[in-house]
C-alpha cells in the first residue's frame, strides 16, 4: 500500500503544491505568494491620466405635463353605463 492511498481524495495534496509549502516555509508564506502571483493590482489613475470631461452646455427645460386636464370630459369613466 503507497502512503498516500490510506487519506481519502480530498486531503491529498498534489506533489508541487507539497514541495512548495516546504520551499515557502509555511503556508502563509505560500499563499501570500500566491496572491503576489495570480492576483493583479490596478493602480489609480493620477489626475493627469484621467480622460478629461467633455465641455457641457445645461440648460432649463420645464416638465412638460403628460396630459391636459379638461372640465369638460368626453368619457365617461363609470363602467355601469354603456
Amino acid at each position: 500500500m503507497l502512503y498516500y492511498e490510506r487519506w481519502p481524495p480530498c486531503v491529498l495534496i498534489r506533489t508541487s503544491i507539497l514541495l512548495s509549502f516546504v520551499r515557502f516555509g509555511s503556508i502563509w508564506d505560500f499563499c501570500h505568494h500566491l496572491s503576489l502571483t495570480f492576483l493583479t493590482i490596478r493602480a489609480i489613475a493620477s489626475a493627469e491620466e484621467t480622460i478629461p470631461a467633455k465641455e457641457t452646455t445645461r440648460s432649463y427645460v420645464p416638465i412638460q405635463p403628460t396630459q391636459e386636464a379638461t372640465t369638460n370630459a368626453s368619457f365617461s369613466h363609470d363602467p355601469t353605463t354603456t
